[in-house]
């Protein structure tokens, strides 16, 4: 029972949401081991997706959705975080593109399973079809979140990888200090003051401001 502009209102809370939390949330995922810090904040953005199930007026939802924003807000530039820790220059194109296109299938992906599960789920166990989505949500993320525990090798100079041996993990610090390129490198006012300088923010963050809104509208 929404209407006029309280589906608008509650896309707002979510990407206000998103934009308070992804500066300081990506920020902290250089400070914990990043091999929880990502599974344990996607299961907490799953339980409150699940709570969703259970809201009563539109307010809960704004209150809630505001909160998921914030919790997604940090993924994907922590996975390009992780990402360039591991991989070389001429190797990372390659591998954050496939990484976007698999967040694009999965969206796509997600709309079927919705439409779907809102169409035969609808009155078991005496949920709505809206209120599946929230559950289901829920279910597939949690063992995904926790595989990601188990999975995940957090970063070559503070890497908790049982998949690698000594050897691998020797060959991809040498292969960073190569780059040039070092998570150990502290977050200060000097940094901060080199980035605004740089051309690349200004150019880069500004298209990719535009690219995401236009990609949503679309």
């Amino acid at each position: 029972k929404m209407f006029g502009n309280q589906l608008t209102y509650q896309n707002s809370c979510y990407m206000a949401g998103f934009i308070v939390g992804q500066i300081p949330l990506t920020m902290l995922a250089t400070k914990f081991p990043i091999h929880l810090y990502l599974p344990i904040m996607d299961s907490i953005w799953a339980v409150f997706t699940f709570v969703i199930f259970k809201i009563t007026n539109y307010h809960q939802l704004y209150a809630l959705r505001f909160v998921i924003g914030l919790l997604g807000s940090f993924f994907f530039p922590t996975a390009n975080y992780i990402l360039g820790s591991w991989y070389t220059k001429n190797e990372l194109a390659k591998r954050s593109a496939l990484f976007f296109c698999a967040s694009q299938v999965g969206g796509m992906s997600a709309g079927y399973i919705q439409a779907s599960a809102y169409k035969h789920l609808n009155g078991l166990h005496g949920l709505k079809g809206w209120q599946w989505l929230y559950v289901l949500a829920f279910i597939i993320t949690i063992p995904i979140s926790l595989y990601g525990i188990f999975t995940l090798p957090g970063l070559p100079e503070n890497c908790h990888s049982n998949l690698l041996t000594k050897e691998e993990l020797k060959l991809a610090r040498l292969r960073m200090i190569r780059e040039g390129r070092s998570s150990k490198d502290s977050f200060n006012l000097q940094t901060i003051t080199n980035i605004l300088k740089g051309w690349r923010f200004w150019v880069l963050v500004i298209f990719a401001i535009f690219f995401s809104q236009a990609d949503g509208i679309s």
